[in-house]
């Protein structure tokens, strides 16, 4: 309404919370939902620059992406019923079903294939051709490309175990904040480290 823009990185989960779905089960937080527009990550550039005023380091539009696996453990006491479970998860009408309710991008060929005979030419199918071009820029990459990317990973699982799993979250008089502040300090020099 003010003429101004924002851009915000979000995943196309976050775009249905904000969002909210079309059925009014879930509320959203814009007052004109046709406000929000979705757009691939602008290509990364250092702040850093040259002596002719352009960035040292141009980078590519690509990011990070995560998802999430199925696995059934070997001791489970009943495979063909687990098994049946993941098919029925994963079928067609379920995965459709899954989508437009919550934004997850669907696993199915046969659905990404074409999104807007699922979803039309809705907001929704917006969230999802966006999503799907930026898998594209990230040429289906869904880990971190950084070579010391596993030495990283592990300083982060041990600031997660340090503060939240061992149960450090520091001073219950009020202190909490800061004693996580100087734990992630300290774990921030070793990514720092790792980077170097």
């Amino acid at each position: 309404k003010s003429g101004n823009v924002y851009l915000a990185f979000m995943t196309q989960l976050d775009a249905f919370f904000i969002h909210g779905d079309d059925a009014g089960i879930q509320a959203g937080y814009l007052d004109d939902p046709d406000d929000l527009g979705f757009a691939v990550m602008p290509k990364g550039i250092s702040m850093a620059l040259n002596g002719e005023g352009a960035p040292l380091l141009n980078g590519t539009n690509a990011v990070t992406t995560g998802g999430w696996w199925w696995g059934i453990p070997k001791d489970t006491p009943d495979k063909d019923l687990s098994m049946k479970l993941v098919e029925w998860i994963l079928s067609s009408s379920v995965q459709a079903e899954e989508a437009s309710q919550f934004g997850m991008v669907p696993v199915r060929k046969d659905i990404l294939g074409d999104i807007s005979l699922l979803f039309g030419r809705t907001w929704i199918a917006d969230v999802y051709n966006t999503s799907l071009k930026q898998l594209v820029h990230n040429k289906y990459n869904t880990v971190p490309l950084h070579r010391e990317y596993g030495k990283i990973e592990a300083v982060y699982l041990d600031a997660f175990d340090d503060i939240v799993i061992k149960g450090n979250s520091g001073p219950s008089n009020g202190g909490m904040q800061s004693y996580i502040r100087k734990v992630l300090d300290k774990y921030q020099t070793q990514i720092q480290a790792v980077k170097e």
